[in-house]
């Protein structure tokens, strides 16, 4: 069959990428929660920690509803889309994956001592810091490859395209910002802290020289 401009196979095709995109995304937040979230909350007990990291999390929970939310909406309109051109020209729909919005909560549950000690374990925290970059290049990448996709043939230069680029900037943007700032707030955080427990550890030390 011949198509003009918008190609609803397409459109449905880029509706499956969306499907796909937000599930991997949501996986994405779990290696979030594993590598980062609980790391820390396994190894960063003082004050400075509850300073932190419950505005971490409130806004990890808050991006991953905003993820979720943008591209559920955005799946199920092109699906509706595709769909709505098939009745209209007596033609079957068309079998898309469900964009559903399913949303991470995530957790950490920090505490200002452990056993009656303040402080952190240095090289997990720094190994947190490294993976929480790595969520971030994986979760643009993601979006990146998404608004490639939205310049395919049948499905460029309209208004659909221009949803799916605004979309995926967005909540680059989005993600961007948020592990930016929860990364610069624990870095400044636990390199105060680490101070601290080094100065304690020396002190502590130094009355136990055996000459």
């Amino acid at each position: 069959m011949a198509y003009t401009d918008i190609n609803p196979d397409v459109v449905a095709e880029i509706a499956s990428k969306v499907a796909e995109t937000l599930s991997n995304l949501n996986d994405d937040f779990d290696s979030f929660q594993n590598g980062v979230l609980s790391k820390i909350e396994e190894s960063w007990y003082n004050d400075n920690a509850l300073k932190v990291m419950p505005d971490a999390v409130s806004s990890m929970n808050k991006l991953s509803s905003g993820v979720n939310d943008s591209l559920s909406s955005l799946g199920k309109a092109l699906i509706g889309a595709a769909n709505a051109w098939a009745e209209a020209n007596g033609a079957g729909g068309y079998s898309v994956p469900a964009v559903a919005s399913a949303p991470k909560t995530m957790s950490c549950l920090v505490q200002n001592n452990k056993g009656g000690f303040e402080g952190m374990d240095v090289d997990i925290i720094q190994t947190a810091i490294n993976q929480a970059e790595t969520v971030q290049t994986t979760m643009i990448g993601r979006l990146s490859k998404l608004e490639a996709a939205g310049n395919t043939v049948g499905f460029r230069g309209g208004n659909m395209q221009a949803q799916l680029s605004n979309v995926c900037n967005t909540l680059k943007s989005q993600i961007n910002s948020a592990v930016d700032s929860i990364i610069e707030n624990i870095t400044t955080n636990t390199g105060t802290a680490k101070g601290n427990v080094e100065s304690a550890r020396s002190a502590t030390e130094s009355t136990f020289t055996i000459n």
